[in-house]
């Protein structure tokens, strides 16, 4: 070949090569920036996957200490009601004490009076009982053997000194009915609630407060020639 062409030949070679080795270089640049591209896609959407997580945590443990806050004020407010109800029976019981004197002394004052002569006691209707002799006394009535039999005659037909004798309070036997009832009624209301405030202290107040350890995962990158990967410039 002649030195001209050889000259021509190797000036198109040398710029094929360039051309080429230019080329190559680009294209792995951009290969570069299309894989670091993907690597910042992927930590961003971890990133917001942690954040949900985190959200959803957070909200969960709010949850779990406003249950347990509910927990410990019903057992509260149980509490302060069982305190109320035994109040209210030993108030009724200290009534009760009070009519069971009352119902004692009545009894002892019907005792004193039997046998009280009477030689004529004149009743609330106009009715007369002559040489009377009282034999028995009951909470309604009092027995009286008189000249011409025996009369069952009621207090309210009776004087109020024969009243007063006897002790009478035509109330006191309903009331101590009525009583006796009540504080049933509040022993078993009292002993259920202090039976669910039992269960409730014995089942331990326990918190939802899990949290998950967060993990990461590390984004997997597409291998290349070199050895690191920076960001392109």
């Amino acid at each position: 070949m002649p030195p001209k062409y050889f000259h021509i030949a190797f000036a198109i070679s040398s710029t094929f090569f360039i051309s080429c080795s230019e080329k190559d270089k680009q294209t792995k640049q951009n290969d570069y920036r299309n894989s670091y591209a993907r690597v910042l896609a992927r930590e961003i959407k971890q990133k917001q996957i942690d954040a949900k997580k985190d959200a959803i945590n957070q909200a969960k443990i709010a949850k779990a200490r406003l249950e347990e806050k509910a927990e410990l004020l019903a057992i509260r407010i149980e509490e302060e009601q069982a305190a109320a109800e035994k109040l209210a029976e030993e108030k009724l019981e200290a009534e009760l004490a009070e009519i069971t004197r009352k119902q004692k002394e009545q009894k002892q004052a019907w005792t004193k009076y039997i046998g009280t002569k009477y030689e004529t006691i004149i009743l609330n209707g106009g009715k007369t009982l002559k040489d009377a002799k009282a034999s028995e006394v009951r909470a309604t009535h009092v027995t009286f053997i008189h000249s011409t039999g025996i009369a069952n005659v009621k207090f309210k037909d009776l004087n109020y000194s024969i009243r007063k004798a006897c002790k009478y309070d035509p109330e006191l036997a309903v009331l101590s009915r009525k009583k006796q009832a009540e504080l049933q009624r509040q022993i078993k209301s009292r002993l259920a609630v202090e039976a669910a405030l039992d269960i409730k202290k014995e089942k331990p107040v326990t918190s939802k407060r899990t949290t998950k350890k967060r993990t990461t995962t590390k984004p997997r990158v597409r291998k290349t020639s070199r050895s690191k990967l920076s960001a392109p410039s």
